[in-house]
């Protein structure tokens, strides 16, 4: 990069008045520009603030001249050249920056696609005209009234043979750190991050933290998270060949599109665990599926047992709510599900779905309350607990309810996707804006904050109900989806290779159940080291 400012060349003191082609500005402090030359602000009479760029000679320097001409970057509102001397005022911002509206966060949820697709384009015309980035950062951007973005700062381009900026900014890429070339794929990376930031309305902490959107933005549609990552590869090599084409995968993903499913297939499966089984010989996950073929309607159920009960057992509470599940299907709920005409409300389906679950808090609760238990329980106690995820089926939509760290895991077009949130510390760490990996102990950041089961005792032993918050989402299914309703041991089991092999398995063969078997081999010849049950659902 070459030196700002030298020894031959000096800014105009700070209150000086220069004419522009009739525009007259009160000259501010200057500050250096990452190229030769300087930048401050320029206030006319009437209040009007214009960003002034102030650089040697009589000639712009290339790239600068370049990108004064690119739609979507700030223009030239006026210029003077005097003595070696030339003076540029870019015309006002017409709206705040990009990332004053991303610290803000208001309407990013309606408007977030939209803002991306304005600023792939951006991009892309950046790069059509034969620049690219020094450095990114969202304050280099504004957002004006009627969502068009602009580059406020063009001296941040320069020709694709001029070294990037090596700062180890959340937006600059490995490579342009690293001191590569960087260039149209690393602008990419940078695009992808600020789209990250668009989507999910959560800022990067640092370069490289972009957990799963969905955390923030649970209603994201399924291909965001797959295309946000592909754009965010640390290897320039596995990015899109342009942003033009990151845009147009992210669009496609996303739209939707597709025939509605005919029919189904589904099975379930589960193993011990080969390593689990040496420390504990009981099985404690449960599963459950309840299917009408006729009406095209079911409740399916995956629940894993939590290990650290100190009266019960994870087993009995994950039978008791496979219990619940199924009292709930062959009663009232099912018969609903059976023999309503027409689409079920949205809400009754949630309102079904947190009964349920309600009723299995019960009957742990009611085990909690015998005689045997009296003078036993205290502040310190742990009650027998369990996760769930729980579905209902109604035609082509999927109401699907999360408590704890089983998994609901979509396969479309490809693309594997986690289509529900881990309850978890980690997860609320990254909700409240604080970073996981500077918590004290790292080791608890798997810790539930949630699970059926939600007790915690007084010091005379009474049972206090704590409430359920299980998170509750639609999912609208196409014909040719694949879904796998696990518990953590299947991608912990696997390993670091989770996706892939998940995503291979769901994608071979045209019956749920030796999918779901093979799924559930594979996780315990891995490791083993949990119990492990996968449930898959074939739509057709």
């Amino acid at each position: 990069m070459s030196k700002p400012s030298s020894d031959r060349f000096s800014p105009l003191a700070p209150g000086s008045k220069i004419e522009l082609e009739g525009l007259s500005l009160v000259l501010g402090p200057a500050a250096d520009l990452p190229i030769t030359g300087f930048v401050r602000e320029g206030r006319a009479a009437d209040g009007r603030a214009f960003r002034v760029l102030e650089l040697p000679g009589a000639e712009l320097p290339g790239p600068l001249g370049q990108a004064l001409a690119v739609p979507g970057v700030a223009a030239a509102a006026a210029r003077l050249s005097q003595d070696d001397r030339q003076l540029v005022a870019l015309r006002p911002a017409p709206g705040p920056t990009l990332e004053w509206v991303l610290r803000r966060g208001e309407s990013l949820g309606l408007h977030g696609l939209a803002l991306v697709e304005t600023l792939c384009r951006l991009f892309q015309a950046i790069h059509d005209s034969k620049l690219v980035f020094r450095s990114l950062a969202p304050s280099m951007f504004s957002v004006a009234p009627d969502g068009a973005i602009s580059l406020e700062e063009p001296e941040a381009l320069r020709s694709p043979s001029e070294p990037p900026s090596r700062a180890a900014l959340p937006f600059n890429a490995p490579e342009a750190v690293a001191g590569s070339d960087g260039g149209e794929r690393a602008d990419q990376y940078g695009l992808g991050a600020l789209c990250f930031s668009l989507l999910s309305g959560r800022m990067p902490m640092e370069r490289g933290d972009f957990p799963l959107p969905r955390i923030f933005r649970p209603l994201l549609p399924h291909g965001t998270a797959t295309a946000l990552y592909r754009a965010l590869s640390p290897r320039p090599g596995d990015r899109y060949e342009s942003c033009r084409a990151f845009f147009a995968d992210l669009k496609e993903r996303t739209t939707p599109k597709g025939a509605s499913p005919t029919g189904w297939s589904v099975a379930a499966a589960t193993e011990i665990g080969r390593l689990k089984s040496q420390s504990m010989p009981v099985n404690q996950d449960a599963s459950y599926i309840g299917l009408d073929s006729g009406s095209r309607r079911g409740i399916l159920l995956v629940a894993d047992g939590v290990s650290t009960a100190d009266v019960g057992s994870g087993d009995l509470a994950s039978s008791l709510v496979r219990e619940a599940v199924r009292s709930a299907w062959e009663g009232p709920v099912g018969d609903i599900l059976r023999t309503h005409k027409g689409p079920l409300p949205q809400e009754w389906a949630k309102t079904a779905l947190e009964a349920i679950l309600e009723d299995a808090n019960a009957r742990i609760y009611a085990y909690l309350k015998q005689p045997i238990f009296v003078g036993s329980l205290g502040p310190g106690t742990h009650p027998p607990g369990s996760t769930a995820v729980l579905a209902i089926l109604d035609a082509d939509r999927l109401t699907v309810a999360n408590i704890g760290d089983s998994r609901l895991y979509l396969l479309r077009e490809g693309a594997l996707e986690a289509m529900t949130v881990d309850q978890d510390l980690r997860t609320e760490l990254l909700k409240a804006g604080r970073d996981p990996r500077s918590a004290a102990d790292s080791g608890t950041l798997g810790a539930l904050t949630q699970s059926v089961g939600s007790f915690f005792f007084d010091s005379e032993g009474n049972v206090i109900n704590r409430p359920l918050r299980a998170e509750v989402q639609p999912l609208f299914l196409r014909a040719g989806d694949r879904l796998l309703f696990c518990s953590d041991g299947v991608p912990d089991c696997l390993g670091e290779g989770a996706d892939e092999v998940m995503a291979r398995e769901l994608g071979t063969g045209h019956e749920a159940g030796p999918i779901a078997q093979r799924l559930c081999q594979l996780a315990d010849e891995a490791l083993g080291a949990d119990n492990i049950t996968a449930l898959v659902l074939l739509a057709l």
